[in-house]
């Protein structure tokens, strides 16, 4: 079980996750270390919940992407939604997509007047095609 959590303050986001990933084995589940929260701009992160060998395999493809110049947690997140929804808008059959279910934490500062000091947090996941849900609007 994944636990990550993203946390609002005034101006500032605090992040938190374990550091366990575990995987069916031949023997039972096997317990290995894992990074579950990535840094993708100067003020955005991104965690990852679920299947993370789908989530780290798109952070990291989104991060190699995404000019050095964007930043701000609204911003990156509709870059990295786009991103997403065409990155993975293959993988179908009979229309349906086959997509492991795999959860993403969006969170950071965006840009208030000069200074990046307001707090913002996303939900998206695979199973809802990296829609936002409606509690995220």
């Amino acid at each position: 079980m994944t636990l990550i959590i993203a946390a609002e303050g005034k101006d500032f986001v605090l992040l938190g996750s374990d550091s366990k990933a575990t995987y069916d084995g031949n023997s039972g589940d096997v317990a290995v270390e894992a990074n579950k929260c990535f840094e993708i701009s100067k003020h955005v992160a991104i965690l990852c919940a679920d299947d993370g060998d789908i989530g780290h395999a798109l952070i990291k493809r989104f991060k190699s992407v995404l000019p050095s110049k964007e930043d701000g947690c609204t911003n990156v997140t509709d870059c990295f939604i786009k991103f997403c929804r065409k990155d993975m808008a293959h993988i179908t059959v009979c229309g349906e997509y086959l997509i492991p279910k795999t959860t993403f934490i969006i969170a950071g500062l965006d840009k208030k007047g000069r200074e990046f000091c307001e707090p913002a947090t996303y939900v998206v996941n695979t199973h809802d095609f990296f829609n936002l849900r409606s509690d995220d609007v």
